[in-house]
């Protein structure tokens, strides 16, 4: 069985290891940049957001106690990489996350990522997952511009009637990928990420111009109660065929 993480049994990296060819270290410290980030974006475009945020997690029959974030980038070499982590930071402090809850995972990391990211208090993944975080409680998934396989693997590690209405989301809107790939292809494919689109309810970003690249087609998307869960027995909903993804592609 390919391996997967229960969000119950995560253990923070205690030790990191040195990479070679790392470049310099930033001369102006994190929490500052972040700092100009959270200036720029200005707090009526943050409060819209929070807004959505909120309905997001009203349905849901206990609070979002952690937060998984994939595919950050480099906050050391990123501007967008930044304004994303920003937004993760105000998000979680607005849903009474502990910083320690908030798990962070990208094969981009460089050590002064990590070593930066731990300094913020966040939990550093030191284990490529593939995406396979099984959501035991309700988890906020923070996955700005991932690909699919990673959208397909966690879905497909929910898929069941208890979990799936755990996943609150924000990540690449889903419709744009069934609109815009055949539908026999997402079926064979991605048939978790296919079958699940028409039943969330999704709020694109709406972020100031000079952040639109670190947001393009980003979405709060989650299963909403006015789209009730198929039982479990609806098997035309709930059996898959194999997984068509292999470990190890799914960050390409």
């Amino acid at each position: 069985m390919a391996q997967e993480e229960r969000m119950d049994d995560f253990i923070p990296v205690k030790s990191r290891k040195k990479r070679k060819n790392r470049g310099p270290k930033a001369n102006t410290p994190l929490p500052e940049l972040l700092d100009r980030v959270g200036s720029e974006f200005g707090s009526d475009v943050y409060l819209n957001i929070e807004a959505h945020i909120r309905r997001m997690m009203a349905p849901l029959e206990a609070p979002c106690t952690s937060a998984v974030c994939l595919g950050l980038g480099s906050p050391t070499d990123s501007r967008n990489s930044r304004a994303q982590l920003w937004l993760l930071l105000e998000i979680c402090k607005s849903l009474n996350i502990p910083r320690h809850s908030i798990k962070l995972y990208d094969p981009a990391f460089s050590e002064q990522d990590i070593a930066d990211l731990s300094d913020l208090g966040l939990s550093i993944v030191s284990e490529n997952l593939h995406g396979k975080y099984i959501a035991i409680t309700p988890t906020f998934f923070y996955l700005p511009h991932c690909g699919l396989a990673i959208y397909e693997n966690l879905i497909r590690s929910n898929w069941q009637a208890g979990l799936v209405r755990h996943l609150r989301l924000l990540a690449n809107e889903f419709l744009n990928y069934v609109e815009s790939i055949p539908g026999s292809v997402m079926q064979a494919k991605y048939p978790c990420l296919h079958r699940l689109t028409q039943h969330l309810t999704s709020h694109t970003l709406q972020v100031p111009e000079s952040y639109a690249s670190a947001f393009n087609t980003t979405a709060i998307q989650y299963w909403d109660d006015s789209h009730p869960v198929p039982e479990q027995d609806d098997s035309e909903f709930w059996s898959l065929p194999p997984s068509q993804i292999e470990d190890g592609n799914e960050w390409g």
